[in-house]
């Protein structure tokens, strides 16, 4: 995605655009109605878990209350110019860092014993319980969470369309997500399976937002006011992920537009850049979904619509990869000079990196199909396998759907579009990276440490 974005990042919804380059169009119309519905649930998802935090200090509040205040907040981002969006991600991206730094410093102190009644830890998890209690295959059984939790970063891609220069922006989004991937997410995973026991009631209770692993760890280390704060910069969190899902939504719908996939009023951009009526359009499909949990007899419905997201990213990173090859062997054919241009960046090793996202991704999805087929403690039916795989059938149908309606072909590498959003560097652009490049290296280093 990083390589291809720099050549071709488009105005916006960059990454939809791309996405089936020298391929076909079916495989771009199989994975965004899916991608759509995926960030739509995203947005409801959260207004759901703003009402349960809420509940944290609060039951005074009725459901539907608290989810009209998340929605209200959400959309008045989006009301406002693209400008009031970014820096509206930038200080909840502050916010959320600061915050997981202080709590992992506490978390460390918390290992050894900090608090009014905390205790020394040594790993319970790892030396008293059962180290893979439903082996094997309970692993695999997490892997939809896991991609629910880790997915999501297509964000980059279509952001890049309205990036002042992908060349630069792009480089320093994709290198920090891995840092803080690595330090943020997989420190927090060690330090949470070090202090909380995987049977800890509260954990398991998931009604409230006391569930919440770090808060149990805080509660039973006898820190009263820091969870507090937590569950405080939750809540400007889920803001944030909630108007990130719905950004994505509505510039994938404007895409689908763009490429004579949805109706062209769809793709009608107002003064200040926005396309009104798509994110008119993803408000109400996820305000829908949002009040659609109110109702507890809806919550199965609901439940089934948010496992579209479970394989939505699966089915994305396997496109990605197969676009990525596509487009490799357009470039030849066509002799493109795209990578002999002034600062052309290419994938190390390629062609590994792609066909280790594709592989991997197909040996993963196959587990989750395996799971799903056969859960833990439960007798295989078609409803235990639709709650996580729904989205499958559903990408296959619109691939083969469109390919059948429109009779849609393999593009030929010599017949790939190549030019259609392609942004060429300036002069401009030129002077600023050669002037970056004459820097010392520990300069160049730094321009990396960023939000």
């Amino acid at each position: 995605m990083d390589e291809g974005i720099k050549k071709a990042p488009e105005s916006i919804g960059g990454k939809s655009d791309a996405v089936g380059v020298g391929v076909g169009e079916s495989l771009r119309y199989a994975g965004a109605p899916g991608m759509i519905l995926a960030y739509a649930l995203i947005v409801s998802a959260e207004g759901a878990v703003f009402n349960i935090i809420i509940g944290y200090w609060t039951d005074a509040i009725p459901t539907a209350a608290a989810m009209t205040l998340f929605l209200v907040i959400v959309y008045a981002i989006h009301f406002m110019p693209s400008t009031w969006f970014a820096e509206t991600e930038f200080i909840t991206a502050a916010i959320k860092v600061v915050t997981i730094t202080v709590v992992l410093i506490v978390c460390l102190a918390l290992l050894g014993g900090a608090g009014p009644t905390g205790t020394t830890h040594h790993a319970e998890n790892y030396l008293e319980l059962p180290l893979f209690p439903h082996g094997f295959k309970g692993v695999c059984s997490v892997i939809p969470l896991a991609a629910w939790g880790m997915g999501g970063q297509e964000i980059m891609g279509i952001s890049a369309g309205e990036s002042h220069m992908p060349r630069w922006d792009m480089p320093r989004a994709f290198k920090s997500l891995l840092v803080r991937i690595v330090i943020f997410f997989m420190f927090s995973v060690i330090l949470i399976g070090i202090l909380v026991r995987y049977d800890d009631p509260n954990l398991l209770n998931t009604s409230n937002a006391a569930s919440s692993p770090f808060v149990i760890a805080m509660q039973n280390a006898g820190i009263k006011v820091l969870p507090d704060i937590l569950n405080g910069v939750i809540l400007i969190g889920l803001l944030g992920i909630g108007s990130e899902s719905l950004y994505i939504s509505s510039r994938v719908l404007y895409a689908m537009s763009e490429m004579k996939m949805m109706p062209g009023i769809i793709g009608r951009v107002d003064q200040k850049g926005r396309p009104r009526w798509a994110l008119l359009v993803t408000m109400i499909i996820s305000a829908g979904l949002t009040y659609l949990d109110v109702s507890s007899s809806s919550g199965t419905v609901l439940w089934w619509f948010s496992s579209i997201g479970s394989t939505v990213s699966f089915m994305i990173w396997m496109s990605m990869a197969a676009t990525n090859w596509a487009v490799h062997r357009a470039i030849k054919a066509q002799n493109d000079p795209a990578f002999d241009l002034p600062y052309a960046w290419k994938i190390p090793l390629w062609p590994l990196s792609p066909a280790y996202l594709f592989f991997a991704t197909v040996i993963v999805f196959g587990l989750v199909i395996w799971t799903s087929s056969c859960p833990i403690g439960s007798t295989p039916s078609a409803s235990n396998f639709f709650e996580t795989c729904i989205g499958l059938p559903i990408g296959i149908v619109c691939y083969v759907g469109y390919k059948l309606w429109f009779r849609t072909k393999i593009v030929r590498p010599k017949e790939a579009d190549l030019v259609t959003g392609r942004r060429l560097l300036t002069e401009e652009n030129i002077a600023f990276l050669e002037a970056y490049y004459r820097q010392p290296t520990w300069k160049r280093i730094l321009s990396y440490l960023s939000f």
